[in-house]
C-alpha cells in the first residue's frame, strides 16, 4: 500500500529522491474531505490526494497524462 498523500503528481518526470516514477492518465477525480482524490491508471490504479488549488492549477481532468512519484519509504506492507 502507498498512502495517497505520499503520491506526488506532476505534468512531467521530477528530478527528486522519489525514484519511483510512473506515467499514467487520470481516470477520475472527486472531492474528498481534505481536497481532491485523483485516480491514476498506470498499469495499476493509484489514488493520490491533492489540494483543490493543485487540482485546478495542474488542470487534473480525466484523460490527462500525468506522472506519479513516490519514495520507496512510502510503501507499506501488511501481513496477509
Amino acid at each position: 500500500m502507498i498512502p495517497q498523500e505520499d503520491i506526488l503528481l506532476s505534468e512531467s518526470p521530477l528530478e527528486s529522491s522519489a525514484i519511483n516514477q510512473f506515467e499514467g492518465h487520470i481516470s477520475e477525480g472527486y472531492l474528498s474531505g481534505s481536497g481532491m482524490e485523483v485516480v491514476v491508471e498506470a498499469g495499476v490504479e493509484f489514488v493520490a490526494s491533492v489540494s483543490r488549488l493543485s487540482y485546478e492549477k495542474l488542470n487534473l481532468m480525466p484523460g490527462k497524462k500525468v506522472w506519479l512519484n513516490f519514495k520507496a519509504s512510502a510503501v507499506k506492507f501488511f501481513p496477509a
